[in-house]
């Protein structure tokens, strides 16, 4: 009975580690669902009646910060797993203005805002991870 406990033990931290990309795939999404949900939408499509508005680069139709969001599990220098949740290609380069404020515009803290919110779900989705980890070691 203390070897089959033993070996149970000894299996659990390989077995969280196998879950670990797909756990932070799950926090990456609901990270970007929390960033959405906290982006307040900017008027810029009805404001430009005349004239369409355009992306940076001129292409069109336009992207929203809302509709150009992406997350992505990468690997650290050190070999640590990591999720990161950022803008894309037409938006990525408004995130830290839109979010710090500038001169002109005050600050949204939209990603502080989602971060807080995302906390108690990621701590649910851990739990769950661990819980379906100590099951399948019976």
């Amino acid at each position: 009975a203390f070897r089959w406990i033993n070996q149970m033990l000894l299996n659990i931290p390989a077995s969280i580690q196998e879950q670990e990309r797909p756990l932070l795939r799950e926090a990456g999404k609901i990270l970007k669902n929390n960033v959405k949900a906290v982006m307040r939408r900017s008027d810029v499509e009805e404001a430009a009646v005349k004239v369409e508005p355009k992306n940076y680069d001129g292409s069109r139709p336009y992207v929203h910060m809302q509709d150009d969001i992406s997350y992505k599990v990468k690997k650290s220098k050190t070999g640590a797993l990591y999720v990161s949740v950022r803008g894309g290609k037409m938006t990525g380069y408004k995130w830290h203005l839109v979010n710090d404020g500038t001169v002109k515009t005050n600050p949204t803290h939209f990603i502080e805002t989602a971060e807080n919110k995302s906390g108690q779900e990621i701590e649910q989705a851990i739990d769950r991870m661990i819980a379906e980890v100590l099951d399948g070691a019976d």
